[in-house]
């Protein structure tokens, strides 16, 4: 959401918060995602009818008694061929405005992953607290939450809190437990550390989970030595200002599935500032990935 200098100078507090969060609403509700799959089917409706109101005016204008049964025929079998070859067309045309939306989808979701992220780096800063998100890459949510550590733990120690989920068969309440366990066995690696789920807007509940189609594909933090494509994987917020040094892959079913043409975007996580970089395609990550962080 952007907010011009005209706004900012015009409304108090109260009436921009209003606005902000009427415009959050439309995004949260993806209502341009519904603008835009309207127009196209609007779009091809209206011109098929058209045409074939045309062709069907045409053909009792010019096609009367005079022609031969066989040359109504043929006219009749001509315009079939017409009309299957433009709604051909019109589908090519739909199915590449709705390769637009895939796109688009991927892209908005990397935006508000962005963005969630930037919220939790401020909620982590003004706040005084340590907090940690979690990338799920079954249930796809960032759910976050507040981590009270004690026995003096290091930043470097809670980094290595990052936790692969057991595939223990199709049984998902044994997969549950078996995250559960995995969760337990971390904390208690590290002493006493107390987890209370976050239930703040962009980072609770359903505002947590991509949208369906839109799926996380790859992780890289500063305490992972490769990148994780499953289970549960983290990322860590510090109450000095500071957040790991990340890159997240997201992209659509092709991409996760590894085919070829899929869609991916990365989103690459400042750690002073908390700011995400969202570029299009898999930005491969550089040896002097760690280095960058030890400089800044």
């Amino acid at each position: 959401v952007t907010v011009t200098t005209g706004l900012l100078n015009r409304l108090d507090d109260a009436e921009l918060e209003g606005v902000i969060a009427h415009e959050l609403t439309h995004i949260r509700n993806h209502d341009t995602r519904l603008l835009i799959t309207s127009i196209i089917f609007v779009g091809i409706i209206s011109t098929v009818m058209s045409l074939v109101y045309n062709m069907f005016s045409n053909m009792l204008i010019f096609g009367g008694g005079s022609r031969g049964s066989r040359d109504k025929e043929e006219g009749g079998s001509g315009a079939s061929v017409i009309v299957v070859m433009i709604v051909a067309g019109l589908m090519t045309l739909a199915a590449i405005g709705f390769g637009v939306i895939g796109q688009s989808d991927v892209s908005s979701e990397s935006l508000r992953l962005s963005s969630a992220i930037r919220y939790t780096f401020t909620s982590a800063a003004t706040t005084n607290t340590t907090l940690q998100m979690k990338l799920d890459f079954e249930a796809q949510t960032f759910l976050v939450e507040k981590l009270d550590v004690h026995g003096g733990l290091s930043e470097d120690a809670l980094r290595g809190t990052t936790f692969q989920s057991v595939r223990s068969g199709d049984d998902e309440r044994k997969i549950r437990d078996s995250r559960a366990s995995l969760l337990d066995k971390e904390d208690s690696k590290f002493g006493s550390v107390t987890r209370t789920p976050v239930d703040d807007m962009f980072i609770s509940g359903d505002d947590a989970k991509l949208d369906d189609g839109v799926y996380f594909i790859g992780l890289m933090t500063s305490h992972h030595d490769e990148i994780q494509t499953d289970g549960v994987g983290t990322i860590n917020f510090f109450s000095n200002g500071f957040v790991e040094r990340s890159v997240i892959y997201l992209g659509d079913e092709a991409a996760r599935e590894g085919r070829e043409g899929g869609i991916v975007y990365t989103v690459s996580v400042n750690p002073l500032t908390g700011q995400s970089t969202v570029e299009p395609g898999r930005v491969e990550i550089s040896s002097s990935f760690f280095e960058e962080e030890e400089d800044d």
